[in-house]
């Protein structure tokens, strides 16, 4: 195999420093703690301005959807820097799967009309998945679509209760058989029951959707429903893997500075070894899960057939990487990193929320398992 730079270029760099310099400017974790406490606010609006403001949210889309020709790696260094600063907006719920969802459809309409309004953050979208909370990637789907109109009710939905639009995962009756496939559902343009759930982030609300007989237009694709979902997950698990990697590198420097500053018995606590080890061991994690989270997005830009076993692998290693790190700088904290006051709680809050945001650890580790035994037959 010929040697492949995975690193990021230097325009790509010049974004990760413009976009971080504008988060810490409009989302410093002051605003995240705000928007944790306000019952009545669910995102910061002032977080999202700065990202529509940095063009990141063009770079997933052509230059015919109003972007600006780049591609999925911009995408990668945004959701680095999003995770960095903990930033409570709905771009996850919007670039990372219901704008994927589209963009791979043929619904040509449907993208003129909607990926340009994403892209400039006006919309917002979700896909809505799940049936109950232990429902699993897999597990029959009981709601339906028929004659255009979706029955059924969705939960733990991101950012639910003011998405604009949905993608839907439903059934779809016909004389034969029930297939599966993936609907988009305008939320404005119907009545649609919604309930804010409990979650442990609220800064990346979650909600249920009660859809009786909501207008629906079944997205069409170049292969089974089953496969283009799978799909759209691998694209979203590289892109969480990188705000995740983003979360944890911020947690670690949270814990290290408080290390190097705090004193006991005479000497920096960052001095013994107990805290030093510690905080190596998560670096390690961190840059392991940083390796398979650039492997992943080589992956997606260029096709590769190791895609399913590089998303994977990306999710697993952001995933453990970014609980470790979160927890690690909370202990280091000592007393105070259990109390409100202190920040630790919201790092590791959202390092929970990302852990189950699109399917469990289990679900990625039997989708890992599932992608090494393909190519092992194949080989």
């Amino acid at each position: 195999m010929p040697w492949v730079n995975f690193d990021f270029s230097d325009e790509q760099k010049i974004l990760r420093t413009s976009l971080r310099r504008a988060l810490e400017n409009a989302c410093p974790l002051s605003e995240v703690r705000r928007i944790f406490e306000d019952e009545t606010e669910t995102f910061s609006n002032s977080a999202l301005l700065a990202f529509r403001a940095s063009g990141a949210g063009f770079a997933p889309l052509t230059v015919d959807y109003g972007g600006l020709g780049l591609g999925f790696l911009e995408l990668c260094v945004a959701a680095e820097e999003l995770g960095r600063a903990l930033a409570p907006t709905p771009v996850g719920s919007s670039l990372y799967l219901a704008a994927p969802a589209l963009q791979d459809s043929k619904s040509e309409a449907l993208k003129q009309e909607i990926l340009p309004k994403l892209a400039t953050v006006e919309v917002s979208g979700t896909l809505a998945l799940a049936e109950s909370p232990s429902w699993r990637i897999g597990d029959p789907i009981a709601t339906q679509l028929h004659n255009g109109r979706v029955y059924g009710r969705k939960t733990l939905v991101p950012h639910g209760s003011h998405a604009d639009f949905a993608i839907v995962l439903v059934n779809e009756e016909n004389t034969t058989d029930p297939q599966t496939g993936l609907a988009y559902v305008d939320l404005k343009s119907c009545f649609v029951e919604k309930r804010n759930l409990s979650s442990v982030d609220p800064t990346l609300p979650v909600a249920e959707l009660v859809l009786d007989g909501c207008g629906a237009e079944k997205l069409e694709y170049d292969c089974s429903a089953d496969v283009a979902l799978s799909r759209l997950l691998d694209k979203s698990a590289v892109l969480y893997a990188f705000e995740q990697v983003g979360g944890a590198g911020r947690a670690l420097e949270l814990g290290r500075d408080y290390a190097m500053d705090r004193r006991a018995f005479g000497r920096t606590i960052g001095s013994y070894q107990a805290i030093k080890h510690k905080l190596a061991d998560v670096y390690a994690m961190i840059e392991i899960a940083r390796a398979h989270a650039y492997y992943g997005a080589w992956a997606l830009t260029t096709a590769a057939q190791d895609l399913p076993r590089a998303a994977a692998a990306a999710r697993l290693a952001a995933t453990n990487a970014f609980i470790a790190a979160s927890s690690v700088s909370l202990h280091v904290h000592g007393g105070f990193g259990f109390t409100w006051e202190s920040d630790c709680h919201l790092f590791y809050r959202r390092a929970r929320h990302l852990a189950s945001c699109i399917g469990s650890t289990l679900d990625w580790e039997n989708r890992l398992l599932t992608a090494l035994y393909h190519e092992e037959e194949v080989n």
